[in-house]
């Protein structure tokens, strides 16, 4: 089957050294939204998913890499190539997606509780909109994956940083309020932190913000960002503004 072509006002970026089946097709304005440096932006995405640090190039020769500081090019595909094997199989990913409509058992509902209540406790209320009632705890890493899938999602060189051994760890929650929260379980958001292998702080617009953070009890850390961003234009801008506030959502904690 032949690869369907890019669509219009997107980029493809090809995840796969031997074909072109597993791509992303990512909507421009997004990431041009999302980053100063769409195509570092780019190379931040590929090293996520695939969970190994590699290169964005224009072709699969290893030697025609990008200028991160060029423009990104309309309908353009990209490639994204790594001297190492992909840590992850793009199979389970499909897989994995599949597996994301499965029921929830009587006693996951229990252990799903019990971290809703421990991460509403530990963040007081949601950490990027200040909103104190009716929040809800969502899982960074999707509760569905298990705790013997962690291992392989994880990259080695993240394990200090990200410290999660199980799904149902208040590590791996965030407290926030209802419209977020329905976004984000639609997988339609995620959270940026900065700096990363790949960007740095700077790479990412500063929204305005108020100068203090929206409670007392909370502060904007000063050496890193965690950054609420959407790469999908499923949601209008006008939604953008009206349920999150704008692109580029910092958080604050307690």
């Amino acid at each position: 089957m032949a690869t369907p072509a890019v669509p219009p006002a997107h980029v493809r970026l090809i995840l796969t050294p031997l074909d072109d089946s597993f791509h992303l097709d990512v909507p421009a304005a997004q990431i041009h939204n999302n980053c100063k440096k769409p195509l570092k932006y780019l190379r931040f995405l590929g090293f996520i998913i695939m969970s190994v640090l590699g290169s964005v190039n224009h072709s699969r020769d290893p030697d025609d890499e990008v200028d991160y500081d060029a423009a990104l090019i309309d309908c353009g595909t990209y490639y994204y190539e790594s001297p190492l094997p992909a840590a992850v199989n793009p199979q389970i990913l499909r897989d994995f997606q599949s597996s994301c409509t499965s029921s929830i058992s009587t006693l996951l509902s229990c252990l799903l509780k019990e971290f809703e209540k421990q991460v509403e406790l530990r963040d007081k209320r949601c950490i990027f909109s200040g909103a104190k009632f009716v929040c809800n705890a969502g899982h960074i890493i999707d509760f569905h994956v298990g705790d013997e899938c962690i291992e392989n999602i994880v990259d080695a060189r993240l394990k200090d940083e990200i410290r999660v051994n199980a799904v149902d760890a208040i590590q791996n929650g965030l407290t926030m309020n209802p419209n977020i929260h329905r976004l984000w379980s639609m997988n339609l958001l995620a959270v940026i932190k900065t700096p990363n292998a790949v960007l740095s702080m700077e790479d990412i617009p500063q929204r305005a913000r108020p100068l203090m953070p929206l409670t007392k009890d909370s502060k904007y850390p000063t050496d890193c960002r965690f950054t609420l961003q959407t790469i999908t234009d499923t949601i209008p801008q006008a939604e953008v503004t009206g349920l999150l506030g704008g692109y580029n959502v910092d958080a604050a904690f307690p």
